[in-house]
């Protein structure tokens, strides 16, 4: 798979918040990652069947 590269701008306030916002961003990200996963592989699945 590709990799895909994202940048995040984020302006620190306050470390706590920072942190917080970090870890909310993380676990999007590691959601979508599952989801590009499963994608690949039902393509992968459907190159099998044809």
């Amino acid at each position: 798979m590709d990799k895909l590269n994202i940048k995040v701008n984020i302006e620190i306030e306050n470390s706590t918040e920072v942190k917080e916002e970090l870890t909310q961003i993380n676990d999007l990200l590691i959601e979508v990652k599952k989801r590009l996963e499963s994608i690949n592989q039902k393509e992968l699945n459907l190159k099998v069947f044809k």
